[in-house]
């Protein structure tokens, strides 16, 4: 169960927030999904870092090129700036997510808060890094 402030901060940015099988935002319909079998502070932390996100799309800092290209087929100073870009913007949307729910009151611990972010930003490193990282 989320807070009721979340789904006022979703309201008040137009913002629909709709049980799924992934956890994304779509800037098309300025929707949220969440895995519905998400729980407690994963389903809060995980609503929240999404909800970062459209608010970078909804502020204009959000940029589709970067988002959805293709890894593969861009040269390697352009994947360079693409890893930094995603890095960045996962960075952002965490720390997004952390300031609006500090702005609507929302209680949280904050530890847990930041290393289930690092947990999950961790994720993208390995896979932008997997050939690079010392095993």
């Amino acid at each position: 169960m989320l807070p009721d402030a979340v789904y006022h901060i979703c309201s008040d940015n137009g913002i629909e927030l709709l049980p799924s099988n992934v956890n994304c935002y779509e800037p098309e319909d300025n929707t949220i999904k969440y895995c519905s079998r998400l729980k407690g502070e994963q389903l809060l932390f995980t609503v929240l870092h999404e909800i970062g996100h459209a608010l970078q799309y909804l502020s204009g800092n959000y940029d589709d090129y970067f988002t959805y290209t293709n890894i593969d087929k861009i040269t390697k100073r352009n994947r360079s700036l693409y890893i930094y870009y995603v890095l960045s913007c996962e960075y952002d949307a965490w720390e997004r997510g952390r300031l609006i729910a500090k702005t609507y009151n929302i209680n949280f611990n904050q530890a847990n808060y930041i290393k289930y972010a690092a947990s999950n930003t961790d994720k993208y490193i390995k896979i932008y890094f997997k050939d690079k990282l010392p095993r």
